[in-house]
């Protein structure tokens, strides 16, 4: 069957030793078995990688320690770099820093405000979102880092008012464990509204709530994401191949709309994918 052939790009993986919940650890030294097996069993042939030394002990390190990684890889392997504070010290040197991480294979910046303790929005980030937005670099934020009461109190206004300002960023909402149908709204409002926002798919699992949202805003703007180890792939990958979409919108939610985000990157040679 055609969907058994289905090729994916992961938008949203993780590697690395989660210290407050081991049994979400992807260890370094099993990373290229694991995108084997991936690759092998559900037709992941690309991922964006995220670090949890990153989130759990220092963002730099991390993406550090990420960047060897990619260096070791062969294929369509990238990184996602999680913001570094360093830059509030100096922003004028975010500019180089974006530009180092793009040649070292990352394609993403991850925004985790509330784990990390720094702010998101509009004014205070100004600096940064700038340069973001010049270079087309796509940006991804979880909704319970931007939950200020971690009772489903999202900022959805702080949102909006990004995508109001930077166009040209693509602005990827990351569920986490937040995404459900009472928040459909809410992506209906944001989504109609600010061509530039973006929404994974890794817990769209409402009863036709992916459909419903594809068609009221278009199925190009949503990015098949693993999520794994936090969720089972196979979940993730079989909403994708048995959605009630067309041949050409599952190709594209699957895979085909996170690259060509990474194509539309204004950086050197972002159009080589491995």
């Amino acid at each position: 069957m055609y969907m058994e052939r289905l090729r994916f790009f992961d938008a949203c993986s993780w590697v690395g030793e989660n210290y407050l919940s081991p049994a979400h650890s992807v260890q370094d030294d099993q990373l290229v078995k694991m995108l084997g097996q991936r690759r092998e069993k559900f037709g992941i042939g690309g991922t964006i990688l995220s670090h949890h030394l990153s989130l759990f002990y220092w963002p730099r390190d991390g993406n550090d320690l990420l960047a060897q990684k990619l260096e070791e890889a062969d294929g369509a392997l990238y990184g996602a770099m999680l913001f570094e504070q360093e830059y509030f010290v100096e922003p004028g040197l975010f500019a180089q820093g974006l530009k180092k991480r793009f040649a070292q294979k990352f394609r993403m910046l991850r925004l985790f405000p509330k784990s990390n303790k720094y702010p998101f929005e509009e004014k205070l980030m100004s600096p940064f979102y700038k340069v973001l937005d010049h270079y087309h670099f796509p940006v991804m934020i979880g909704l319970e880092e931007i939950d200020i009461t971690g009772n489903k109190a999202v900022q959805w206004e702080k949102i909006a008012q990004i995508a109001q300002k930077f166009v040209h960023m693509p602005l990827i909402l990351d569920g986490q464990n937040a995404k459900c149908l009472l928040y459909n709204s809410y992506f209906f409002a944001l989504m109609r509204t600010f061509p530039n926002i973006y929404l994974s798919t890794h817990n769209l699992y409402g009863v036709a709530q992916l459909e419903g949202l594809a068609k009221g805003v278009g199925a190009h703007r949503f990015l098949f994401d693993s999520n794994y180890p936090y969720q089972q792939i196979g979940l993730g990958v079989n909403r994708i191949r048995e959605a009630d979409l067309s041949r050409h919108e599952i190709e594209a939610v699957a895979g085909g709309n996170m690259e060509t985000l990474i194509a539309n990157i204004q950086l050197g040679q972002a159009q080589s994918h491995g």
